[in-house]
């Protein structure tokens, strides 16, 4: 077995880069050879198009942008996969062999899954359509340095997500319980939010001079509207990891689990279920297309319940098993609404409505659980400030989906939660229990 082993771990940690740079290097050959049985070459090229021309059709796109995202990331996945073994590479917090061997397992179930998903939400149902081969004159094209710059910065895209997916499968693998010290550094999860705020900046600029909604818009179009909703929602599970998830491992770390664990769970449970429920109702009645609040309870209702059907899912886990976690069914129950949430968007685009309240909900349950469970041992003042902050919070959010300023509501209430998601755990990682 071992004469085999390796060399098909090799194929399986680069397939997802070979595959996308095959399904490229079909459509760039098209282009070059001006192809007009391929949909594309067709509907982009004119019959006397250049060789620049031709090049810059084919980077030229949607399909183009998402594969290059697609190849980014499979690089990555299989550049890091192929070098975990040789130690001198990553020194992750003095890692041993069996550590990596594990977080290599781990990265290939995380990466392998979210492909299958960047499959499935960022191409089209026919992303390379057969024609009769008859040119339709061709479009008005970009200049070639904008169109190579915007394809090469969807590579980069790609592989800061892979970046992601190890910080991702860090955080699975909770390195933290084999070392004292800290297995990766902070400013990773940031970065990886710079796509996400960049794009909340421009449409907050646009808000402020349009009359309606930029965000609202985009979420309805008929084109975009499901891709960029998936982007966001794949953006937001490595914030999600930044800030909830890692503020729920500090707070297991350090907060003690009192008597009476179920008060704790269904308080945070209970806070979490609310709270999404009705800043999703109101961030729906922002929408343009959206007539009253009677619309706008019953869409909202609609789009919670699956996120709702697979916390509660989640809260099974530790019947099969996985109970080795201090409260082990609010771990179930947050780590399946988060990463549900990009499967439940790919089908409900809208969905995506559903993560500001996620956030909080997520957040702010690392320290609704020790407040409301008997004797867990925090410090008055620890329990005073944490009772503050989620109270004003909530106010806050609640506040800006309620009575939403005109034009920016929607981007208003996304970056809110991103920033607020981040005081439960600076909060925690403060704490000591007495």
């Amino acid at each position: 077995p071992a004469d085999w082993h390796k060399p098909t771990l090799a194929i399986v940690d680069w397939a997802p880069f070979i595959l996308a740079f095959t399904a490229w290097l079909i459509d760039f050959i098209a282009f070059m050879t001006l192809d007009f049985s391929h949909g594309r070459v067709v509907e982009i090229l004119a019959a006397d198009a250049s060789i620049l021309t031709r090049v810059n059709g084919a980077l030229t796109g949607w399909l183009s942008l998402a594969i290059a995202f697609i190849l980014g990331f499979g690089f990555y996945l299989g550049f890091v996969l192929t070098s975990l073994h040789k130690l001198s590479t990553f020194e992750l917090s003095e890692m041993d062999q069996e550590d990596y061997s594990r977080l290599a397992h781990n990265l290939r179930r995380w990466g392998g899954w979210l492909w299958i998903l960047m499959l499935y939400g960022l191409l089209p149902n026919d992303p390379f359509p057969l024609v009769d081969g008859v040119s339709a004159g061709g479009i008005e094209l970009g200049g070639m340095g904008s169109t190579l710059a915007m394809w090469l910065a969807m590579v980069m895209f790609g592989l800061m997500t892979g970046v992601g997916v190890l910080q991702l499968a860090l955080f699975m693998e909770r390195a933290d319980r084999f070392h004292d010290s800290d297995y990766f550094p902070n400013i990773i999860g940031w970065l990886l939010t710079i796509p996400l705020a960049s794009l909340l900046v421009i449409l907050f600029l646009q808000g402020t001079s349009a009359a309606i909604d930029p965000l609202g818009m985009l979420l309805l179009d008929p084109i975009f509207g499901l891709r960029i909703s998936f982007l966001f929602a794949l953006s937001l599970i490595f914030l999600y990891g930044a800030t909830g998830l890692r503020a729920h491992i500090i707070s297991e770390q350090r907060l003690r689990v009192g008597s009476k664990r179920w008060k704790g769970l269904a308080a945070s449970i209970g806070h979490h279920v609310i709270i999404v429920w009705i800043t999703t109702i109101f961030l729906v009645r922002q929408l343009p297309n959206v007539g009253n609040l009677t619309g706008a309870v019953w869409l909202g209702t609609l789009l919670v319940i699956p996120g709702f059907i697979a916390a509660l899912l989640g809260m099974l886990l530790p019947v099969a098993g996985f109970d080795d976690r201090p409260r082990p069914e609010l771990w179930g129950f947050r780590i399946l609404q988060g990463l549900a949430l990009p499967f439940i968007v790919a089908w409900m685009p809208l969905a995506v409505l559903t993560a500001p309240g996620i956030l909080i909900g997520v957040s702010t349950a690392a320290l609704i659980a020790p407040l409301n469970e008997d004797n867990p041992r925090v410090r008055p003042e620890f329990r005073r400030d944490a009772k503050r902050t989620v109270f004003a919070i909530d106010i806050v959010l609640l506040l800006l989906v309620i009575s939403p300023p005109a034009t920016i509501g929607l981007v208003l209430a996304f970056t809110f939660a991103a920033i607020a998601s981040t005081l439960p755990l600076k909060m925690v990682k403060r704490v000591r229990p007495t």
